[in-house]
Parts: C-alpha cells; structure tokens; sequence
C-alpha cells in the first residue's frame, strides 16, 4: 500500500487481454504535459480532484473523486493536482477497434468509433463498474472469462449510456492534407533531427502558416508532436528490454536524460520504472 503523501505510479498490461493497458497512479505535485494517447483513455478518480483540459470545451474541468474520465485516441489533453492532496486514480486505455466492436454489438448493426460528449462523466453505477473491472484486472489470480466479461460489460455501458454520435471529431481521414504528410513524415523520421524547413520544403506553405495549421488540426506543435512520437517509440523500445540509454539514442533523443525529462512528464514515470513493471508483468 502507498502512504497518501507518496506520489507512486504503476503501468503494466493484461496479456490475457491482448496487451490491455493499465495505470494506477497518485500524484501530489505532478503535472503531464500535453500529451495524446493512440488509445482510448478511459478511468475513474479514486481519492482528491484532478484538474483536467482538452480540446473539447476549452476549459479546465475538475475530476472529483468518482467521477469517470474518457479521452478519445489522438485528443491532446493534460491534467495536474485539482485539490491540495493531489489526486488517486485508475486507467484502462482499450483500442479504438475494440470500442468500436462493442458499439456495433450493442446496437446491432455497424457504428464507427464511439465519441463523448464531455470528458467528465457523473455516473455513479458506472463508476463502480469502472472501479471493480480495474481491481480485479490487478489481481494476478482472477481468471480470464471474469476479465473478458467484466471489460465487455463495463464498456458496453459506457458507450450505450454516453456515447454520442454527433460529436464532430477530428479523424485522420479529415485532416488537411498538408498536416497529413507533416504528421506522417514525422511518425517515420522520429529519429533524425528533423528542422521546420524540412517540414516547409514538404508542404510549401509559410512557416507561420505551417504551425498554425498543424496545431489547430493535432492539438500540438510539431514539434511537440514529434517528441510524443518519439516518447511512444521508446516505449517500445523498452518493453523489448534494451537499455535506457540505447533506447534515448534509438528513439532519436539527445541524451538519456532528455528521454527520461519529456518521458516523465508524458508517460507520468521515468523510463527505467516503466520498463521495470513491463517486465516483470510480462514474467508474471
């Protein structure tokens, strides 16, 4: 157990769940820097507040405990400390296709990506739904049919009871194809050191133009953008088990030390912690 004064976190995945991830966290003085997931984020605040913001509203809400989160994959959002104890929470973070399957089961007939209207849900039944699918996702000893009934059942009443359809979402398929070709370009040379003329020779518009344009359509700057990629790479990375150190030089990081600053402040943990728990998870 963790003292309510300690900051500790801990992400590991479910293989029983095709590699499902999972976070339980507290933190007292933290902050994450805007950062996005491929995933989606779903979760419940267990003790204190969060202070959350994204793109939807353009306003900080606050997570009070029991109240449920859910970030959409590739929404720009970041979160600290809403009260003065810092805040305890839970996360599960499923892939689009599997929301996506479970909204078409639900209403019978093919749904694309289920999308929400607020980030903050007041549900208090599908807050102990949330709740008791993370423990017992924890608990090494519970058997597979009770994990895959559980995941199901919770988040087929997330989506029947929250999704809505009408949201208007940024997806890929939408994007201006001059951010296209930046995003794409920079998912593939994550590890050059990448100039913003590069990006104007690519797409000729302005560098002005150019900036305006990608952060209005990701939520970030490139050059933010490219760090979460990287960030993602090293995750990776790590999860195969190379050295911290080898991992900052693949994943195209200056030093081990930039890695472990930007991956701690988009991960939530230093990399050596993260691939620590993979590990032993995966030996488990």
């Amino acid at each position: 157990m963790h003292g309510t004064d300690v900051e500790f976190a801990r992400l590991w995945r479910d293989e029983q769940l095709g590699g499902l991830e999972l976070l339980r966290a507290r933190y007292l003085t933290f902050a994450f820097a805007p950062h996005f997931h491929d995933t989606y984020a779903i979760g419940i605040t267990d003790s204190g507040a969060q202070a959350f913001s994204n793109g939807r509203g353009g306003r900080t809400a606050l997570m009070p405990a029991g109240s449920v989160a859910v970030v959409h994959p590739g929404e720009v959002h970041t979160s600290r400390a809403g009260s003065e104890g810092g805040w305890a929470y839970r996360m599960i973070y499923p892939p689009a296709d599997l929301l996506e399957r479970i909204a078409s089961e639900a209403a019978g007939h093919p749904r694309g990506m289920p999308l929400f209207r607020s980030p903050v849900i007041a549900d208090d039944d599908l807050a102990g739904l949330v709740r008791r699918l993370h423990s017992s996702l924890e608990d090494p000893a519970t058997p597979a049919i009770e994990r895959d009934s559980r995941l199901t059942w919770t988040l087929t009443q997330l989506v029947v009871r929250h999704s809505d359809d009408r949201q208007d979402l940024r997806r890929p398929s939408r994007l201006p194809q001059a951010v296209r070709l930046i995003r794409d370009f920079l998912n593939d040379a994550y590890a050059e050191n990448v100039s913003l003329q590069q990006l104007v020779d690519l797409v000729h518009l302005s560098r002005f133009h150019l900036l305006r344009l990608f952060r209005d359509a990701m939520g970030l700057p490139p050059h933010a953008y490219l760090t979460q990629v990287r960030v993602h790479r090293a995750q990776a990375l790590l999860r195969e088990g190379l050295s911290v150190a080898e991992v900052a030089a693949r994943a195209g990081f200056f030093d081990q030390s930039h890695l472990t600053r930007h991956f701690r402040a988009i991960v939530g943990m230093p990399p050596g912690r993260y691939q620590r728990e993979q590990l032993r998870t995966r030996r488990a």
